[in-house]
């Protein structure tokens, strides 16, 4: 809140400068002219030392702003070493007047997670957590350390490492909300019917040579009927396999791995292993989809009866991998 300052109560001398009565205040040239060189220093870039702490109440944007050879710093220290001690920048919002810190942390400092003694520590204390983001769109985010080395550049969602194990790598892994282990068995029909089936968000797949692969394993019911699986990528089928009298009670499992090469254009392999009653199978198909990329694509698993028999092909799980 804004400081109020309590003047003492003063009159004027009842004489004149000439002849002062000494009953009152006189300001003679002397102290009014020094009184305006301290005003004119405060806004002329003269040092201001103030001995008590500084708050600001007026809403907006206080403007740090000036040019000049050098940097033009906002210099937080604490020269004392402590074991508690640190110099800090904090933010708060609506919820909590201590949302943020900047904190540079003393040579003493009492290490514990998330501080390091001598460190410079980012805390975000809510729950929406930290972003760190370079929102132009040709913009990288840059690591570095032991001086200047630069250790990593992220570049859109690829991760260049420049020590070490230098190299280009994408980030790869499971996409999480694509796991599915949801039992789901054909109806006692012979229409082709969606097992299990996963929408590729928009842009998945934005460079080209990023890669995905879709697994998918489950059952045969043990019966001769015929059976049949197809896999998709979009409207491709990347794989048809029938199997027949030999596929009584086994299992299967499929992996197809498709690569952008364009930005509507893919190559994909898909290959199923077949359990059967006497012997396995392997069965590999090699198709080009032209999936538009920009837009979502629908990976599924499907299964088609010979024989209207329910369960007679049954999806056990599947997931979807990244592969830069």
């Amino acid at each position: 809140m804004a400081t109020t300052i309590t003047r003492p109560t003063r009159t004027d001398d009842t004489g004149t400068p000439a002849t002062p009565n000494n009953d009152g205040d006189i300001v003679d040239a002397s102290t009014l002219t020094t009184l305006e060189d301290n005003i004119d220093g405060m806004w002329s870039g003269a040092t201001q030392v103030f001995g008590g702490t500084v708050e600001a109440d007026g809403f907006g944007v206080h403007d740090f702003n000036t040019g000049g050879t050098g940097a033009n710093a906002l210099l937080v220290g604490n020269p004392t070493s402590g074991t508690g001690n640190s110099a800090e920048l904090r933010l708060g919002t609506n919820t909590n007047a201590d949302v943020a810190r900047v904190r540079a942390l003393s040579s003493a400092y009492t290490t514990a997670a998330p501080y390091t003694a001598d460190g410079l520590a980012m805390v975000a204390d809510q729950a929406g957590g930290i972003d760190i983001a370079a929102t132009e769109a040709s913009a990288d985010i840059r690591l570095a350390a032991n001086g200047s080395t630069k250790l990593a550049t992220f570049s859109g969602d690829i991760l260049v490492l420049t020590a070490g194990s230098a190299g280009t790598y994408g980030l790869s892994g499971l996409l999480r909300s694509s796991a599915n282990a949801t039992q789901v068995g054909t109806d006692a029909d012979v229409l082709e019917k969606d097992l299990h089936t996963y929408t590729l968000p928009a842009g998945s797949l934005g460079i080209d040579g990023q890669t995905i692969r879709y697994v998918a394993q489950g059952t045969f019911q043990a019966n001769t009927n015929t059976k049949t699986i197809r896999i998709y990528f979009g409207a491709t089928v990347a794989l048809t396999f029938t199997g027949d009298t030999d596929n009584n009670g086994g299992g299967w499992r499929l992996e197809m791995e498709v690569q952008r090469t364009g930005a509507a254009a893919q190559k994909a392999s898909a290959i199923l292993w077949d359990q059967g009653a006497t012997a396995a199978g392997i069965n590999l198909a090699v198709t080009t989809p032209g999936e538009t990329l920009s837009g979502a694509v629908v990976v599924k698993v499907t299964g088609q009866n010979g024989t209207a028999t329910a369960n007679d092909i049954v999806a056990e799980r599947s997931h979807v991998e990244f592969l830069p």
